[in-house]
């Protein structure tokens, strides 16, 4: 199954992402869950998602959720995932900093 294996490389980069930033996250007294992906299976339709919730005290302070498949397609390719993940949790932090 071609889609699930690209769900688990997206998801694995995922992870990998993360836990790059795992000192910067806890120097920010974060933690992260990452949830997915969640799909609706129709062959046709199929889609997918997956979910990184940002907590600060037990409390959400952010979500960050990307489709990795939309009406039966890949969304992107891995390296734009990467980009974007990159881009995203650095806006996070950026964003905690201030508050």
């Amino acid at each position: 199954m071609v889609k699930y294996r690209f769900e688990k490389e997206v998801l694995d980069l995922t992870r990998k992402i993360l836990n790059e930033y795992n000192n910067r996250i806890a120097a920010q007294k974060l933690r992260f869950e990452v949830i997915g992906p969640k799909s609706v299976k129709d062959d046709e339709s199929y889609t997918s998602e997956i979910e990184i919730l940002f907590f600060n005290n037990g409390t959400m302070i952010d979500i960050l959720e990307f489709f990795v498949f939309r009406h039966g397609k890949p969304i992107e390719g891995l390296d734009k995932i990467k980009n974007w993940l990159y881009d995203s949790i650095e806006d996070v932090l950026s964003k905690n900093k201030n508050i």
